[in-house]
Order: C-alpha cells, then sequence, then structure tokens
C-alpha cells in the first residue's frame, strides 16, 4: 500500500505528504473505512511522523477520514446515495447564489481567469488515478473557486469549498477517474458564456444546468460502480 517512493525535498515536505496521502485514499491504496498507520507510513517513506499528522488533519477538516476512539485515523466510508444527492443539492444552492453574485460583481480579470482554468482542462489528463486527473481536478476546482471568490461573501466560499472535498469522496469508490470531462468542459463553457453576457440571472441558471449535470452522473457512477 505504502510502496517506496523518493524522499519528499524538505522545503515542501507538508505538501508532498499531503498529496501522497490523499493519493493513496483516491486510489484506493487504503479502503474506505481502513485504519492509517502513520508510523506505517513514516517508515516508508523516511520522515517523521508530523508531517503525516499535519497531511491527515487537513484531510479530516474535508472529511476524507476521520478519527476514531482507540483506532486512530481510518479512512471515511462510502457516501451513500441519500449523502450525495443532500450533498449536490446544498451544492447547488451555494454555488448558484454564488455565481449570481460573481456576475453581478465581477471585476475584469475573472473572464480571463474563467478561461484559462477552461483551457487547463482540456489538455490535462482524466483518470482513472489521481496522479493523472489531479491536473483535470484542481483545473475543475479552481473555476468554481474564481466563481465564490467573486462573490465576495467569505462564508459562502468557506461552504462550497468544503462542498467541493465531499464531491469528490464521490470518485474514490468509483475507480474511474474523471469519465464525465467532455460534458464538464462543455458545461463550464456556458458559464464563461453568461458571464461574458453580463446577466447574472443566465449566470445563475448555467451554474444550475452544469451542476445538475453533474449530480445526474455522480449518481450513474455510483449506481454503476456502488
Amino acid at each position: 500500500m505504502w510502496e517506496s517512493q523518493t524522499p519528499p525535498r524538505r522545503l515542501v515536505l507538508a505538501d508532498e505528504i499531503y498529496d501522497r496521502v490523499l493519493a493513496a485514499l483516491l486510489d484506493h491504496r487504503i479502503r474506505p473505512g481502513g485504519p492509517i498507520n502513520i508510523d506505517e507510513i513514516s517508515r516508508q517513506w523516511g520522515v517523521s511522523p508530523t508531517p503525516i499528522r499535519e497531511a491527515l488533519a487537513r484531510l479530516e477538516g474535508f472529511g476524507l477520514v476521520k478519527r476514531e476512539p482507540h483506532r486512530g485515523y481510518v479512512a471515511s466510508p462510502p457516501p451513500t446515495r441519500q449523502a450525495l444527492e443532500e450533498l449536490m443539492d446544498f451544492r447547488e444552492l451555494l454555488e448558484v447564489k454564488g455565481a449570481w453574485l460573481a456576475c453581478k460583481q465581477m471585476d475584469d480579470g475573472l473572464l480571463d481567469d474563467l478561461t484559462n482554468t477552461i483551457a487547463e482542462m482540456r489538455t490535462a489528463k482524466t483518470g482513472p488515478d489521481y496522479e493523472e486527473y489531479r491536473e483535470f481536478q484542481r483545473a475543475d476546482a479552481a473555476f468554481h473557486e474564481l466563481i465564490v471568490n467573486s462573490a465576495r461573501s467569505r462564508y459562502l466560499r468557506d461552504a462550497v469549498l468544503r462542498l467541493g472535498w465531499h464531491y469528490q469522496r464521490s470518485r474514490l469508490y468509483g475507480g474511474t477517474g474523471i469519465s464525465d470531462a467532455a460534458q464538464a468542459i462543455r458545461e463550464h463553457e456556458h458559464v464563461l458564456a453568461a458571464f461574458q453576457g453580463g446577466s447574472p440571472e443566465k449566470t445563475a441558471t448555467a451554474m444550475r444546468r452544469h451542476l445538475r449535470g453533474v449530480r445526474a452522473r455522480v449518481l450513474a457512477s455510483l449506481d454503476e460502480h456502488g
């Protein structure tokens, strides 16, 4: 599970350990509900337990791992269909409002930034391993983060960013990576076009259609692989 790798560079140790643990979760090398042995990881990677604990604390904040009495950290179990439906309903509620606000008060740089993230998605690999689809996922997340940041509501932003990782958990259990890249890119392009048109209402509608498309695909994947 913790195959030998080149020791991480010390200057970026915390981020590299975080990425490695995240990859192990997303690639199923840590089974859902399975224990996470900090001492074992420390020996295999040749690092102290401290950055491993820091990485797990970050991942706990996103709901990807949890601490249990007498067991320590364990990988979070698979989300149920009901949990995913509730997640996507709440995400739609927040992000549609965020898109409306962002369009109403957008600055000059937003359109260029959104365009760049779509370009990155077009050229990124899409899986099935996390190492392959990581750049696509990051560009996808950046698109949504740019919008919620432009909404200028820190509470909305914090809620959306946390929900984003819960959504990524839904990819954990299919093992297929990014299977909806073409649809996601097309929907992002529609959202961008709405921003370019300058209508908050049309932008909100485009975001709603995108998120409902995501919802349908996530639930279909869960039904197929669950």
